[in-house]
């Protein structure tokens, strides 16, 4: 591997780091949230109210995430520069665009994050 290949390597690495990195956080917040939230039905169920998930999970608020959408297209953005770097200064085309492919997809959920945040009007059947 030439010195020119390992340098790209390198940052191609540090970014797939970051994107790992954002990627488990995110992931680990979401369970955390899922293991609170069925404490709380097991508690309701020991104390006798028969309260499902879905109704906890509305008085808390913790309905879809509105940013969503954006935080995992900024995830694929970013990611998407190491192949294109790599693809750009090496011999493999096919790299550039499939970096160029992930890049437009990670533009468009963040475009589709702003213009539709997630904002979900529930209305009563009572």
């Amino acid at each position: 591997m030439s010195e020119g290949m390992l340098a790209i390597a390198t940052g191609h690495v540090a970014i797939l780091s970051l994107a790992f990195i954002i990627y488990m956080v995110v992931r680990a917040r979401r369970i955390s949230a899922e293991k609170r939230l069925d404490a709380l039905v097991q508690i309701s169920r020991i104390t006798g109210d028969a309260v499902g998930s879905e109704e906890i999970r509305h008085a808390l608020g913790a309905d879809v995430d509105p940013q969503r959408l954006s935080r995992w297209g900024t995830v694929l953005a970013v990611f998407a520069i190491g192949p294109i770097a790599v693809g750009l200064f090496s011999d493999m085309p096919w790299l550039l665009q499939g970096g160029l492919v992930i890049e437009m997809l990670g533009w468009g959920m963040i475009i589709g994050g702003k213009m539709y945040p997630g904002d979900q009007c529930v209305t009563d059947s009572a």
